[in-house]
């Protein structure tokens, strides 16, 4: 059914519409940001929004959890905006400047949270995806796993 509503006391109200409940969730040190919760019409939510809960939670350990993975793809794909000259130097010292996986999400900002069923055997049953601020727009989704009330990085990827 379109339209149906939820509200819960840790996420806030939760709305039904083309096949995903949406709402938004806090992370600590970043502005609320929209989770999607993609389920069938009739599988409980509560699983779910404790999911979202936990990931709040949780943040800190996760972005631990990619930072490398973050500043390796970063560095990757800056190298090859300037070797391929679609950037420079110059275009990228206007954003924040990422030298290690430590500062790596000065440069990141999460957009939405996906969860769900899984995704695939090797990606998990959620994701996030996060702006990458740099001259070439892109975003980096991040495949999480999970279970037993935590989440594991599986997989980081370029979007766009």
């Amino acid at each position: 059914m379109f339209g149906r509503t939820s509200a819960d006391t840790q996420i806030g109200t939760l709305k039904r519409g083309w096949g995903k409940w949406h709402g938004h969730i806090s992370v600590p040190g970043f502005e609320a940001m929209e989770v999607l919760i993609e389920i069938k019409r009739n599988e409980p939510l509560d699983p779910f929004v404790q999911a979202a809960s936990v990931f709040s939670a949780s943040f800190p350990e996760i972005k631990e959890q990619f930072a490398k993975d973050l500043y390796d793809l970063y560095s990757t794909y800056k190298k090859l905006d300037i070797q391929t000259g679609y950037c420079t130097d110059a275009d990228f010292a206007e954003y924040p400047h990422v030298d290690s996986a430590a500062n790596i999400w000065t440069a990141l900002k999460p957009d939405y949270l996906r969860l769900g069923p899984p995704i695939h055997k090797y990606l998990g049953n959620s994701y996030l995806i996060t702006n990458v601020a740099w001259p070439n727009p892109h975003y980096f989704q991040l495949f999480m796993q999970y279970c037993d009330d935590s989440f594991r990085a599986m997989h980081v990827e370029v979007v766009g």
